[in-house]
């Protein structure tokens, strides 16, 4: 079953309207490709880090921390899965990418996303 969660407030923070500093970054090096991102995006009662929308694709982009979503073993908290299994079922591509490998090699993961948008049209 999937958890649903009403979308929080409008985020006021620091990054807003991003609600980390890796989402900011990762919208900035995808802007400076022309590709133009919706932070915070509403779907099925959740909010999108990224969301790209054309007429042919959907794609969720998120980034993710170990603190909210890694469990001490070390797998992927279940939340996520079931709500990527849910995206996926309303026709949406999920793309996740964790901090430490946009710290390592944003190039890659920008390229990654490019490559997938691609194919919107």
């Amino acid at each position: 079953m999937v958890n649903e969660r009403a979308p929080a407030a409008e985020n006021t923070g620091p990054w807003a309207p991003h609600e980390s500093p890796w989402e900011e970054a990762l919208y900035e090096a995808l802007l400076k490709k022309g590709i133009k991102c919706k932070p915070q995006f509403p779907v099925a009662g959740r909010r999108l880090d990224l969301a790209l929308v054309s007429k042919n694709l959907k794609i969720d982009i998120e980034v993710d921390s170990d603190r909210y979503h890694r469990n001490p073993d070390g797998s992927r908290k279940s939340d996520d899965t079931w709500r990527d299994i849910r995206l996926m079922g309303l026709g949406w591509k999920v793309m996740r990418f964790w901090v430490y490998n946009l710290r390592e090699n944003m190039e890659k993961c920008v390229s990654e996303i490019e490559k997938a948008w691609s194919k919107h049209e």
